[in-house]
């Protein structure tokens, strides 16, 4: 027995889960199916997890600290049952099974569901402050790795003159940086080409210009010293700006406008540097292995939660002009 820890509500089959009715109200307003079972559940400290149909789509719910936004898993039980989805259906069945549900000794927050929701919360905690310490440590590569550069000097003088202000240098390199992690996660999805791309566009890209074509490489070769990634890095960029026919990118300007990292483009930065710098966000170190950040999965909660805490983040230029890194917390008014 689920001891009244799973509350279910099924409605017709005429009707979505979105449907608003006032049957399903409050005699004021009108709710959706979805929308009276989240509140129930955010309402009742009895429950963590509900259950609601219409017997086409099934919903697994879970408790939410939000009013405004619902927590849940969905499945299209018309789709699955009527195309023999086997592999899909014993995903569902794994989910949904009773005993999923089940309460142990210390009430609803000790069922499985919500002993391996738990579990997944704190791995995306590790991943979420892996990679903020990682963008950390590509944004010091690159701010480096650019000055340090044989071809740096005009980029050191117009940080010792002035007329490129550290701030929008520190702003350069942290757009470079949430460009490649706007790749990693577009090309890990295959969201990056329009269906409209040919096979032949999206395998010239895949080859030779994407970022994830790097992943593997930047743990094998980060004593490289020449400099021809960083060119090969800037027609993608470029593409994505204005689009680009051979590789199949659709313009998407924004973020990929030239002017957003105007000084970058104009300068160089050598392969180990960059390299370095793509290693620091697409691998974390777990238990003495390297381990791929997990990008598909990755939600823009979590990006963005790493961009607020690099905000706060102070740059500074070392006196030889050639290092780039942050000032360190002051403790009791000693630098850190």
């Amino acid at each position: 027995s689920l001891h009244d820890a799973l509350p279910i509500l099924i409605i017709g089959a005429q009707q979505t889960l979105d449907t608003a009715d006032l049957a399903l109200g409050d005699g004021h307003r009108k709710r959706t199916a979805s929308q009276l079972t989240q509140e129930y559940l955010n309402a009742e400290d009895a429950c963590l997890w509900a259950v609601c149909s219409n017997g086409l789509n099934l919903r697994i719910l879970r408790d939410s600290d939000s009013l405004t936004r619902q927590s849940y898993f969905e499945a299209n039980l018309e789709r699955i049952l009527g195309e023999q989805l086997m592999a899909d259906f014993a995903l569902l069945w794994m989910h949904v099974h009773a005993t999923r549900f089940k309460p142990d000794a210390t009430g609803p927050a000790g069922c499985p569901l919500e002993v391996w929701h738990q579990a997944a919360q704190e791995e995306g905690s590790r991943v979420r402050d892996s990679l903020r310490i990682g963008v950390e440590k590509a944004m010091v590569e690159l701010g480096s790795g650019f000055l340090e550069h044989r071809d740096g000097g005009r980029l050191r003088e117009a940080l010792r003159s002035g007329t490129l202000k550290l701030e929008e240098y520190h702003q350069q390199v942290l757009r470079l940086v949430y460009r490649m992690l706007f790749l990693f996660a577009v090309e890990d999805r295959k969201l990056l080409h329009p269906k409209s791309a040919k096979t032949e566009q999206v395998e010239l890209y895949a080859e030779g210009y994407s970022l994830a074509r790097l992943r593997d490489r930047s743990i094998r070769h980060c004593q490289d010293r020449y400099d021809d990634i960083w060119d090969s890095l800037k027609v993608t960029f470029k593409g994505l700006a204005t689009g680009q026919e051979a590789l199949g990118l659709p313009p998407l300007g924004s973020l990929f406008a030239e002017e957003q990292c105007a000084e970058l483009v104009k300068s160089n930065i050598s392969n180990r540097r960059l390299l370095n710098a793509i290693r620091a966000i697409a691998w974390f170190r777990e238990n003495d292995a390297l381990v791929p950040v997990n990008y598909k999965s990755m939600g823009t909660e979590e990006l963005g939660s790493v961009y607020e805490s690099l905000l706060e983040l102070t740059p500074y230029v070392d006196e030889s002009g050639k290092g780039f890194g942050f000032v360190k917390a002051q403790v009791g008014g000693v630098k850190g």
